[in-house]
């Protein structure tokens, strides 16, 4: 199965459903399931995320009342890609007002369109890496819900 590797907190926030945009420099052609990788660093100015008040709100109620206790270096869950739009051709208007309260994508970027978030069973150690990369479906099948 395809994954990416995404920084926390927006990680976990995809794989809860609750993000389903993704602002990405680049475009993909692959449509369908993907694994979420959670990477060893956090997103830039993470601290910051943290005081957004819905954002904590929503990380706390699904048991990481911390920035600090969020999973890192781990495949959290699957989404499906549904999309990749330039942020040029999206009205600002369809993005949900929770996720415009995180959501500031920078000029020219892709956003990556997310629906049908799943957390696995239990999270698996992996090396993420630049790109989309494979990992092999034997190491998932056990997590997979």
């Amino acid at each position: 199965m395809k994954a990416i590797t995404v920084r926390q907190p927006w990680a976990s926030l995809l794989v809860l459903g609750v993000k389903t945009l993704d602002p990405r420099s680049w475009q993909t052609h692959h449509r369908g399931p993907l694994l979420i990788h959670a990477g060893r660093r956090l997103a830039p100015h993470a601290a910051q995320l943290w005081q957004v008040p819905t954002l904590a709100e929503t990380l706390c109620r699904a048991g990481y009342p911390t920035l600090q206790s969020l999973p890192r270096g781990v495949l959290l869950g699957t989404v499906q890609l549904l999309a990749c739009t330039r942020l040029e051709e999206l009205a600002l208007e369809d993005l949900s007002a929770q996720e415009s309260l995180w959501c500031d994508p920078p000029p020219g970027c892709w956003l990556w369109h997310f629906r049908d978030a799943a957390p696995l069973r239990r999270f698996l150690p992996w090396r993420g890496r630049l790109g989309l990369f494979d990992v092999p479906d034997e190491h998932l099948l056990s997590l997979l819900r």
